[in-house]
């Protein structure tokens, strides 16, 4: 296993690495949470928007501040928190990294991870496989045209610890400017993925991918390349192949890389047409699965129909469809999408249904067929839909099989999840 990169924090300033300041260089207060009796299934108090009492409504975060913006949700498979999911997210009131665990019974939200500028913006999280302690990819934002400049990484090297962060790269800000970073373990080792500058690349900027710190490696530059990211790891590869969706070079294309070296990477154009790679997310069928074995799958957000849409590969070709299209004059559904697959092999997508006026909803789709007929057999419910909810949605399943979805209250300025009932039985909505 490689040596983790937190032992230093530093900054690259031409080609060498300067030690920061202890003033900024110091780790956050970390991991001593205090507990938030919000609610979920087991204890808290909570409430049920859904008069079918299918999902449970938690209030993670959000009492004193505006926060749940760029939030990730994940789940450790080991560890004390095994099976008990945690979320990175922005506050955006005090410009600040911040952290929740769910413990069985309440959410403990602890002190900022990170406070030093504005940072917290775009994270993504994901738990080492090894010992199932947090990691979370995220952006600081400097100066006063709220630019970003540096991809770092925090982490928790154990849970009795404070948080340690790193800078990971500090030329994001080009042109058109990164809107989410996507961090995976592979082969026992945090990897990001994210839009930055990297000089000889079309545009100077694109799709960047770091094994390590200050080393990025290009995938594909271009004005809108990387603009959107999410990475996902092949488990049916035994290098764990790397691969990611992406917004594409041109006005809102979808594309897909992967590499069996991290060096090296293979481009698809999965949706060559405007407006279809703004928003996506990115998940692989398991190596056992019955027709598409260790297959990658992608849900998107298709803003020429404004409709939540589903591709996937199957063998060289990518095939999609529509999961639900807007029928409700003014209506957009699709953005924030987040991509799981079920224990039965079958997809599951929460998404954000919007209005040009009026309130905004979280929905979850899942497709429930006796097939893998992707283009029809979709079922989906309204989680939330007290004001303007449901974007920056992130799903995960349960290991008691159940999806699990954090998402943002607008109206509030709240971070939230939704817990999936296991006692009432699913029933189609109308569109």
């Amino acid at each position: 296993m490689k040596p983790l990169h937190f032992a230093v924090i530093g900054l690259l300033v031409g080609s060498a690495l300067v030690a920061l300041t202890p003033a900024q260089a110091q780790p956050s207060a970390g991991p001593k949470m205090a507990t938030k009796d919000a609610g979920g299934p087991g204890g808290g108090e909570a409430y049920d928007c859904d008069p079918r009492l299918k999902w449970r409504i938690t209030v993670v975060d959000g009492a004193d501040a505006d926060v749940g913006e760029y939030n990730s949700l994940a789940i450790p498979t080991v560890g004390p928190y095994s099976g008990r999911p945690g979320i990175s997210y922005w506050d955006r009131t005090n410009g600040d990294l911040k952290y929740a665990q769910w413990n069985g019974s309440q959410w403990q939200v602890g002190e900022p991870v990170d406070s030093v500028g504005d940072v917290g913006r775009l994270t993504s999280l994901a738990f080492s496989p090894d010992e199932g302690l947090p990691y979370i990819s995220y952006v600081s934002y400097y100066g006063v045209d709220l630019t970003p400049h540096w991809l770092k990484v925090a982490c928790l090297p154990d849970w009795e610890m404070d948080w340690q962060t790193a800078v990971w790269y500090t030329e994001l800000n080009h042109g058109y400017a990164a809107h989410s970073s996507s961090l995976k373990f592979r082969l026992g080792t945090p990897v990001v993925a994210v839009r930055g500058h990297y000089p000889g690349i079309p545009h100077d900027a694109g799709l960047l991918y770091f094994e390590e710190p200050l080393v990025p490696t290009p995938i594909e530059g271009g004005k809108y390349a990387g603009y959107r990211c999410s990475m996902a790891i092949d488990p049916a590869d035994s290098n764990e192949r790397p691969a990611i969706a992406y917004t594409g070079p041109d006005w809102g294309v979808l594309k897909y890389a992967s590499s069996e070296d991290a060096a090296d990477w293979d481009i698809d154009n999965v949706v060559y047409e405007d407006d279809a790679g703004w928003f996506c997310s990115l998940a692989f069928f398991p190596p056992a699965h019955p027709v598409f074995p260790g297959q990658p799958a992608i849900a998107y957000h298709d803003g020429n129909t404004d409709s939540l849409n589903f591709a996937w590969r199957d063998g060289d070709d990518w095939n999609h469809c529509i999961v639900v299209r807007a029928v409700e004059r003014g209506a957009v559904l699709g953005r924030y999408p987040s991509l799981a697959i079920l224990p039965n092999g079958h997809p599951a997508i929460s998404f954000a249904k919007d209005r040009l006026s009026g309130p905004a909803e979280l929905r979850y789709a899942y497709h429930n067929a006796n097939n893998f007929n992707f283009c029809e057999g979709w079922n989906w419910d309204t989680v939330d839909d007290e004001g303007q909810v449901g974007s920056h949605t992130s799903l995960a399943i349960l290991p008691t099989r159940l999806p699990v979805i954090s998402y943002y209250d607008t109206t509030n300025g709240d971070l939230k999840c939704a817990f999936r009932r296991a006692s009432v039985d699913v029933e189609v909505d109308e569109r």
